[in-house]
């Protein structure tokens, strides 16, 4: 469970490892190039914390990453994910062969992965031949065969001497049917609304407006849940996202790195760090679908303007509220001490519940420790509703609220409230109910008008009020 709810993180779902071929991280057997790509995760710090660990046709890398953040390292990434990249043959054009992304639960076992669906890829040469698997045996004959088609008939000793060679040929060139996926993922139970499915941009920018490519394009949007691009600026990012949605129109877009190498600065593309895609969900693959499903509110390419209004010194936002029964009451009354933390979203803006379930209370308590306490405002912190044993001088309430950037408040409640500087206003539901409800004629209903003028005038910046004191002085200026 995520207290907090759903909050704008940066995330990179396609991530490449030193096992993925062509990757320039350094040979992939040493130890060192591995501790110089999970050193470089680390160094993201929080600039990433969701990742997509995603190699060609295995699930090894996966399980190296995994391995170390087990052991302690990569404590910057809060949700690291599964991700097999694999090639369609049926979408395919003379310059490339379209590539296709399966995201896995991170609860699904890399093991259940492995058995129940990598294990079950089969690539085959023509329609109706047999079907070679991924395992080395299968691709060494599938790299004999090509290189036959080619031309070159290797004897078994020769064969034999570049196994090694063939077998990574092969797998570089292994290709399945989008079908034969969707039928391995359709008939496992463990895969059922558990993954996550991206067609790549750069393969499908080659196909044509008409014709078979066409047609290819329309299908493949209509099958997937995103398209993964690592265009290098925002104009590009959006041309692409105006391409796909001219044959999809809801189709989602997803900023990636699709990272080879480490960030040398010798290149500008494919390295680690550089997807600029935010997402605003929790760190768990349910809200991560969800985001990709909502891409229009739930996505955004770079910062999103709510990310830079929090680091403004003005942004005022509650993280937690905290209300806890301190001094004899607490040791003696038989029960556990009362301690209710609650922490807030700093985008939080609603509070929802049944009738009587404490939205009044948690709304005034936060209101306590960072305003002017009125009793004729509050809905529970009034002497009607809220009434502390005034007969136990040494028990009493104790609330606390942290704010965005700012120091925490504390304030005590005893027999009765204390007072302090006003941080926030705070107008509670059966205030407002009056204010709205109050005769026209009377004095109350020009408290609303007053109320509404103040709030706009405050909110005014001050280079527009032109020397104003008053919403009254304000509004004789711009008449």
């Amino acid at each position: 469970m995520n207290p907090v709810g759903d909050q704008w993180k940066r995330i990179d779902l396609h991530v490449h490892t030193p096992y993925s071929n062509e990757t320039k991280y350094g040979n992939s057997e040493s130890e060192e190039t591995w501790n110089a790509f999970f050193t470089a995760l680390e160094e993201l710090g929080e600039k990433i914390s969701i990742l997509g660990i995603n190699d060609y046709w295995s699930i090894e890398g996966y399980k190296r990453v995994l391995r170390a953040k087990r052991e302690g390292r990569l404590e910057n990434v809060k949700l690291l994910l599964p991700v097999i990249e694999m090639r369609l043959h049926e979408y395919a054009t003379k310059k490339s062969i379209q590539n296709f992304h399966v995201l896995f639960s991170p609860d699904i076992s890399a093991e259940t992965i492995e058995e129940k669906f990598l294990r079950k890829l089969t690539c085959s040469p023509e329609e109706g031949s047999f079907g070679y698997g991924l395992n080395d045996d299968d691709l060494f004959r599938l790299g004999c065969l090509w290189e036959e088609q080619k031309g070159t008939k290797l004897s078994p000793k020769e064969a034999g001497k570049r196994r090694t060679g063939l077998i990574s040929a092969a797998r570089k060139s292994f290709f399945v049917s989008s079908k034969d996926v969707a039928k391995i993922l359709d008939a496992t139970p463990q895969f059922s609304n558990r993954t996550i499915q991206f067609a790549g941009y750069s393969e499908m920018s080659d196909f044509r407006d008409f014709g078979p490519t066409a047609s290819y394009r329309k299908s493949i949007l209509a099958s997937v849940d995103a398209v993964l691009v690592a265009s290098p600026n925002k104009p590009s990012f959006d041309r692409a996202l105006e391409n796909i949605r001219r044959y999809e129109a809801d189709a989602c877009l997803i900023h990636s790195s699709d990272s080879h190498r480490f960030d040398d600065g010798d290149e500008e593309s494919r390295h680690l760090g550089l997807s600029q895609m935010w997402a605003r969900c929790a760190f768990s693959f349910e809200s991560l679908k969800f985001a990709i499903t909502h891409p229009n509110t739930r996505l955004s390419y770079g910062q999103p303007k709510e990310v830079e209004q929090k680091s403004r010194p003005e942004f005022n936002a509650v993280e937690f509220v905290d209300v806890t029964l301190r001094g004899e009451s607490a040791k003696t009354s038989g029960f556990p001490e009362f301690a209710y933390n609650f922490p807030v979203n700093p985008g939080y803006s609603v509070i929802v519940g049944n009738k009587g379930q404490g939205k009044s209370a948690l709304a005034d308590w936060i209101s306590y420790t960072a305003s002017e306490f009125d009793d004729e405002k509050y809905s529970f912190l009034n002497a009607n509703r809220f009434r502390p044993a005034t007969d136990r001088e040494s028990s009493y309430y104790e609330a606390k609220s942290k704010w965005w950037g700012k120091e925490e408040l504390s304030k005590a409640w005893k027999k009765s409230a204390e007072q302090s500087v006003s941080r926030i206003d705070y107008y509670p539901q059966n205030y407002l109910e009056s204010l709205c409800s109050a005769d026209p004629q009377s004095e109350k209903s020009e408290w609303l008008d007053r109320l509404v003028q103040d709030l706009l005038f405050r909110k005014t910046p001050a280079a527009k009020r032109k020397n104003a004191h008053s919403f009254d002085e304000l509004l004789k200026i711009y008449k």
